[in-house]
């Protein structure tokens, strides 16, 4: 029952609420170590009209087969969660934001270069990350991630299909 409770039905990654016990635990190693760590926010762009045109079935199926990519290119100290919808959330221990906006590029690139088929159509996909790193004990968790949801949108508000480090 604890496992179900922490992991997403449907891409079997951690959810919301195990993802933030996750990031509580790294600001209490950050405060007893000082080792940074980042959190990225990724929103699929467009994925509204991925459902309304092919199916909610499709669009369940880009879901899962993009939180495969993700976990194909993180390392195995990162964690890659659903944080509900077509947001998703990354933790990256000892990072900081210049390198988890170095990996957030990957994803991008790696998205683009393969569009997922899902019966037999080709669909496209972009994605728009928000990073923002952990450097201040002042910050509440709620903090961390509001600000690199923050960044998430000044992406979309720039044109979607980015990586926007919180400043």
């Amino acid at each position: 029952m604890r496992i179900l409770a922490r992991t997403d039905s449907l891409t079997h990654l951690p959810n919301r609420r195990s993802m933030l016990e996750k990031i509580n635990h790294e600001k209490v190693k950050y405060e007893r170590s000082k080792e940074i760590f980042t959190i990225a926010i990724i929103d699929l762009d467009n994925f509204k009209e991925i459902n309304d045109k092919y199916g909610h079935n499709c669009g369940d199926f880009v879901l899962k087969k993009f939180s495969k990519i993700m976990i194909d290119l993180v390392r195995k100290q990162d964690v890659v969660g659903r944080y509900g919808g077509d947001e998703f959330i990354l933790l990256l221990p000892q990072t900081n934001a210049s390198g988890a906006s170095y990996l957030a590029k990957l994803i991008l690139k790696q998205i683009a270069k393969f569009p997922i088929k899902c019966k037999g159509i080709e669909i496209s996909l972009t994605a728009t990350i928000g990073v923002n790193d952990y450097q201040d004990e002042e910050i509440t968790i709620d903090d961390l991630i509001n600000k690199a949801d923050k960044a998430m949108y000044n992406g979309k508000t720039l044109g979607k299909n980015k990586v926007v480090v919180f400043k």
